[in-house]
């Protein structure tokens, strides 16, 4: 993650390839390098497009995860009786955490589209399990968002961070 935030082509693509060598699906990490160096990153869009991605998410997860399942040859799992929500929460609590105190930085979105990639995934963790893992690739992201979400609340005021909440809740 790194190598892609700062815009390291060449170690990123190596470290995949080093990565892959442990596990294929690693490289879905490949997803990062573009996503993270868009021009425009600072997007009020992106919030929306990742409600709209979870949904999307959460209501074909049974045939994004077959889809998965053919061109990568996972096992048929089945859907789990035990859905991961505690991790599913977590994961929508760092998004929503940086949302609230985004300082606008451009590595603070960076970290941001990350952790929403990994939330958009979760979904597909109540199919298969494994699904886990691809998560788990990206939430290292929120280990560096959520720190510095919370050193710019602390930097607010008591009514100024009130405030900012409820402005950014509507």
């Amino acid at each position: 993650i790194d190598a892609a935030l700062d815009k390291k082509l060449k170690k990123f693509i190596i470290l995949t390839v080093i990565a892959s060598l442990f596990h294929v699906t690693s490289l879905i990490i490949v997803l990062v390098y573009p996503l993270v160096n868009m021009k425009k990153i600072m997007s009020p869009m992106k919030f929306p497009l990742f409600i709209l991605a979870f949904v999307i998410g959460f209501f074909g997860r049974t045939q994004i995860s077959a889809f998965f399942k053919m061109i990568g040859g996972y096992e048929d799992y089945g859907v789990l009786d035990a859905a991961p929500w505690s991790m599913t929460i977590l994961c929508i609590g760092c998004v929503v955490l940086g949302v609230l105190f985004d300082n606008k930085e451009k590595t603070h979105s960076q970290l941001l589209i990350i952790s929403m990639i990994a939330a958009s995934f979760m979904p597909l963790v109540f199919v298969n399990p494994s699904a886990l893992r691809v998560v788990r690739y990206f939430m290292i992201a929120n280990t560096l968002l959520v720190p510095k979400a919370f050193a710019t609340a602390e930097r607010m005021s008591n009514d100024d961070r009130r405030m900012w909440v409820i402005v950014k809740g509507v």
